[in-house]
């Protein structure tokens, strides 16, 4: 990028006088903005210009002003992408200072900047025993967890994370602010799945739930090397967990240094009446798997505890690690003593490199309310989800272990319908783009909306490269 585009840009912004601060390589603050929480094997960045806005008027004259000069631009929320979708070597646009939450509790309903992080969500809405459906990585932004339609731990009950948009404020190509709800259909549509395509997002409406008759928290189970608790819970998974449709859990096993272990992440809400019920239900899955840590209570603080429990567990000021992710999703029919053997199988085939690596396959639950969502999202026609995740620190082990991950992808391909959630693909392969979408019909619904929106591709750091044809 031309540093005579980026001062341009830099000395238009500081004429109209921005709220927010302009920063140059080499300026206080800068190496603190250009800061993300992951680090994308492969590639590297160079902002040339961030700009930190801190309201809407203020990303309306950073986008004329990037569109104006022929300067690329990004979106960066938590920092967060697992393809580093918030950083570009143009002007990079930091909405870390617009993340004001507003809770009406009750019309049970929040207005959340676009800025915020899910975690200054749940601390905003949990104290009045409501939680937006989100996911459970608190660092993590609302708009990145947007993409590709976001779900978590409770969305069986509450419903995907873009489902619950019930408006949106957006700043398009143009610099126009458009108001995104019943008004304007198919870019509601569109929103609620593949927004960051469409331009950014300053302000959502979220829907909220209540958490009066909520039972969650996490399972520990010790690992064997015939994965023996893997195997009983997946498979009551498949059984009996998922035949109650407002019950979400993710089954996690876990490769790090210090060995291994498996571990469930419950998140059961709904009815104060079904309490004893839903003791019941975890009851049954502590008799098929024997936990050593079971911390799984009621209330809304056990849902916060939960969805805090990946975070609180990171060391203090840990350096961003190199993640690599894959995986796909499933019918719950498919979970059969084959696929399962073959998934552990993995488990015990990881190349050296890996013991300094934390590797994570994750079994999640989909279906119940997910499956309602209107918008473009690939996983919403499944039952349950499958990921490989490894995380690292050392540059020089990079090549053995995407190499790894990518042997995982090709054992699994048989089983999996592979990239169909966006949020969880490292590499982004364009002719996948259909299937994180939900199909061919969707994908051009999407490229006609993009073209007529952002026909020059002002938006194109996000998960769905291929919307453009």
């Amino acid at each position: 990028m031309s540093t005579s585009v980026a001062a341009a840009v830099a000395a238009e912004l500081a004429s109209i006088r921005v709220k927010g601060p302009v920063l140059q390589p080499g300026a206080d603050g800068f190496a603190a903005a250009a800061k993300t929480q992951l680090k994308t094997p492969y590639l590297a960045t160079q902002p040339a210009l961030i700009f930190c806005p801190t309201c809407t008027q203020d990303v309306v004259a950073a986008v004329k002003a990037a569109c104006r000069h022929g300067m690329e631009l990004s979106v960066k929320g938590g920092g967060h992408s697992v393809v580093s979708a918030g950083l570009c070597n143009g002007l990079v646009i930091d909405l870390s200072g617009m993340r004001d939450i507003q809770v009406e509790p009750t019309e049970h309903v929040a207005m959340v900047e676009g800025g915020a992080l899910m975690g200054d969500i749940d601390a905003a809405t949990v104290p009045h025993g409501l939680a937006a459906a989100l996911g459970q990585c608190p660092k993590v932004g609302l708009g990145s967890a947007l993409s590709g339609g976001g779900y978590g731990f409770a969305s069986r009950a509450f419903g995907s994370i873009a489902a619950n948009i019930l408006s949106a404020e957006m700043v398009t190509a143009d610099g126009e602010v458009v108001q995104v709800d019943d008004t304007t259909p198919e870019l509601l549509w569109a929103f609620r799945g593949a927004g960051a395509a469409f331009g950014v997002v300053t302000r959502i409406q979220l829907r909220l739930h209540d958490l009066a008759g909520y039972l969650g928290g996490i399972m520990i189970w010790p690992d064997d090397p015939t994965h023996t608790n893997f195997r009983a819970a997946a498979t009551w998974m498949r059984d009996v967990g998922y035949q109650v449709a407002d019950f979400g859990m993710q089954l996690g096993h876990r490769t790090a240094k210090d060995g291994s272990f498996v571990m469930g992440f419950i998140h059961h809400p709904g009815s104060r009446t079904a309490l004893q019920q839903k003791h019941a239900l975890l009851s049954s899955l502590r008799s098929v798997a024997q936990p050593l840590q079971d911390t799984t209570a009621e209330g809304p603080s056990s849902y916060m505890a939960t969805q805090g429990f990946l975070e609180s567990q990171k060391p203090p000021n840990r350096p961003a690690q190199y993640q690599h992710w894959t995986g796909g999703a499933l019918m719950r029919n498919q979970v059969t003593p084959a696929w399962l053997n073959a998934l552990v199988a993995e488990f015990d085939r990881r190349p050296p490199a890996c013991a300094a690596a934390d590797v994570l396959v994750m079994l999640d639950f989909l279906g119940g309310r997910i499956k309602e969502a209107d918008g473009p999202i690939g996983f919403k026609n499944f039952d349950l989800a499958c990921y490989h995740l490894t995380s690292w620190l050392d540059d020089s082990r990079t090549d053995e272990l995407v190499a790894s991950q990518r042997q995982w992808k090709t054992s699994m391909q048989a089983f999996l319908t592979l990239e169909c959630y966006a949020n969880m693909v490292s590499e982004d392969e364009e002719s996948r783009v259909a299937v994180r979408v939900g199909g061919d019909a969707n994908l051009m619904r999407l490229r006609a909306l993009k073209a007529s929106l952002d026909p020059n591709n002002v938006f194109r750091h996000h998960h769905f490269q291929g919307l453009v044809a």
